[in-house]
């Protein structure tokens, strides 16, 4: 049989566990002496921002990705998400130009001439069913005056708005 290891004496041991108690103490005094002398509650942010407290920096980073994520989503974990943006409404359209009034589109119809030796050429004119019979210097159903024909067009002056317009009569004369 092995011999058990001489028992260490008592004034060694008890240095030791001196050493060890003032160094404790003194660890704990260290600790004591450091902490904050205020009462450190520590309490979830939705508490302390519900009592009427301002949150602050560090606490609004230890909200999780997950809590802000669920107040996003709120109880339906499966609905459907889209990552789509509506496009910015188009740009109103620019301010429309000025328009000219213009005269409308003669509603006359050349149908034939007819010149007397010595007299003003008449012009058959057909709007419809009518026919009329004019001579330069007429008036057209107090709309038209009737010009001068040159080099195959006669002239008609839309009054309202005082217009020239041109029809073609045939070859010039």
């Amino acid at each position: 049989m092995k011999s058990l290891p001489a028992p260490v004496s008592a004034p060694a041991n008890s240095k030791r566990l001196l050493a060890l108690v003032v160094g404790g103490a003194l660890l704990f005094s260290v600790l004591w002496y450091a902490a904050p002398k205020e009462s450190a509650v520590v309490e979830p942010v939705g508490r302390s921002l519900a009592k009427g407290g301002s949150a602050p920096v560090a606490a609004n980073r230890a909200v999780s990705f997950a809590a802000r994520a669920a107040a996003k989503v709120g109880n339906d974990l499966f609905a459907s998400h889209s990552w789509y943006v509506a496009p910015p409404p188009p740009p109103p359209p620019p301010p429309a130009a000025a328009v000219v009034p213009t005269a409308p589109p003669l509603p006359y119809t050349f149908l034939g001439s007819y010149v007397k030796s010595g007299d003003k050429p008449v012009y058959f004119l057909v709007r419809g069913d009518r026919v009329f019979d004019v001579r330069p210097g007429d008036t057209l159903e107090n709309t038209y005056a009737v010009g001068n024909a040159s080099r195959g067009q006669l002239q008609l002056t839309y009054l309202p708005l005082k217009q020239d317009q041109w029809m073609s009569v045939g070859s010039p004369q």
